[in-house]
């Protein structure tokens, strides 16, 4: 089965850096498991409101989800994405072995086009990169969370 992202997804996709763009719609074409995303770019307010629910540790304009390019277009630098499921409820957040599969999959297929490009990849389940996801080791766990960091 192939997948495609729906209108929601893509218009939080055109709000990422380039290179997470082609990785995610790279990704979609031969993903064995849907996904959505959740955010891309996030402006000011919503940034602060999700910091003070703590879901984010990072308040405006530090996020890597607050950039923007030399024009000041909406360029984010990192994006949440999440399986997708067909029957309600569609994103299941008790279930986060689906989400480390996911990410698992997306840095497989985006590894090589970040690196092309000059850039790495970091997943919130494994900050350090150093392929330990216990909690010790990332008391900040965001499943969700893939973002570029410059080589």
């Amino acid at each position: 089965m192939s997948y495609v992202l729906g209108s929601k997804s893509q218009a939080k996709l055109d709000t990422c850096h380039p290179v997470l763009q082609e990785i995610v719609r790279s990704a979609i074409m031969v993903t064995p498991m849907d996904f959505t995303v959740l955010f891309g770019y996030r402006g000011e307010e919503l940034q602060n409101d999700l910091y003070d629910e703590g879901r984010s540790k990072l308040r405006y304009p530090q996020s890597k989800h607050n950039r923007t390019d030399a024009d000041g277009e909406q360029e984010s630098w990192a994006i949440d994405l999440a399986p997708w499921f067909a029957a309600s409820p569609h994103v299941r957040w008790s279930r986060p072995d689906e989400f480390r599969w996911l990410a698992g999959f997306i840095m497989g297929v985006g590894d090589r086009i970040a690196r092309r490009e000059g850039y790495t990849l970091r997943w919130g389940g494994d900050w350090d990169r150093d392929g330990d996801q216990g909690v010790q080791d990332n008391a900040f766990m965001d499943l969700p969370h893939i973002e570029l960091i410059e080589l």
